[in-house]
């Protein structure tokens, strides 16, 4: 049975002040909101990675820096990477679902999904929404916060690290998916390090963008006409088929990886008053659907 490692840490360790961290996610979280409109006027995709910039990659750096990072060993990049390719059609079909229920109550806008649709180049779409966010999200989100919180509660920090993730999408929409994404991530950071965690999130953002990019009308037109699609009654049969196959090994991958090396539940992970900031980060982001 596999265990989590810490080693090697990159700076000496101070003594970690829980609440000043949750409490700057507040702050951030309104740089975000205000820097990303201004940053991405004349170029919405480089706005979109300024703007991780100066809210969080910056900030993650100072705290690491700080507060120390431990190596999490026994995840190579390959387990890391089919991990990550197994989730990928789970939370396709279960955010699927959840898009659909919330259709019916709540008009839906993805302004992510409206750029990797627009005139752009491929290229510039996966470095500046595969790559960069990758790098940045995961040095703050698993590299400070599950890092520092997991000295608590594994268990806990990987759910906190998510969550807040999920929160700094700031669209309704965009929330259940990052949320679980963010729990995988941070099992990966915690049994392989920063390395595995940000190549994952990378493989992650660049299947979804493959995913825009490729799977549109033509080529529908052109896989309905295929013989296993026709017997199967069609297009929609043919994919929900393809994703309950790929769901069910994904899970069987996920089964047997959650057996080899389990989370350690841990004490609370949030304490009493470190509770008002996160309300507060909860307001933050009510307050920014309803305008």
């Amino acid at each position: 049975m596999g265990r989590i490692t810490e080693i090697n840490s990159t700076s000496t360790p101070t003594k970690i002040n829980f609440i000043g961290l949750l409490y700057w996610c507040v702050p951030a979280a309104i740089l975000f909101l205000l820097l990303g409109p201004l940053f991405s006027k004349r170029d919405p995709f480089f706005g979109i990675v300024l703007t991780e910039a100066v809210a969080i990659f910056l900030p993650a750096i100072y705290f690491r820096s700080r507060y120390g990072g431990k190596k999490h060993g026994g995840m190579a990049l390959g387990e890391a990477a089919l991990l990550t390719v197994a989730v990928f059609p789970i939370i396709l079909v279960i955010n699927g679902i959840f898009l659909d229920a919330l259709s019916r109550i709540y008009l839906l806008e993805n302004q992510n999904l409206d750029l990797l649709r627009g005139d752009v180049g491929l290229f510039k779409q996966i470095l500046t929404m595969a790559l960069a966010p990758a790098i940045m999200e995961e040095f703050f989100f698993r590299g400070v916060l599950c890092e520092q919180f997991s000295r608590r509660s594994p268990r806990g920090a990987v759910v906190l690290s998510a969550a807040l993730f999920a929160i700094f999408h700031f669209e309704l929409q965009n929330s259940l998916a990052p949320f679980l994404f963010g729990l995988v991530l941070g099992y990966i950071y915690l049994y392989g390090g920063l390395k595995a965690c940000i190549f994952s999130h990378f493989l992650y953002n660049l299947s979804s963008i493959l995913f825009i990019h490729f799977f549109n009308e033509r080529w529908i037109a052109s896989f309905s006409k295929a013989g296993l699609v026709l017997r199967l009654g069609g297009i929609k049969n043919a994919t929900t088929v393809m994703l309950l196959v790929a769901g069910a090994v994904g899970v069987a991958l996920i089964l047997r990886a959650s057996i080899k090396r389990p989370l350690p539940r841990g004490k609370k992970a949030v304490r009493r008053k470190e509770w008002i900031p996160i309300a507060m980060l909860a307001a933050v982001y009510m307050i920014q659907l309803l305008v």
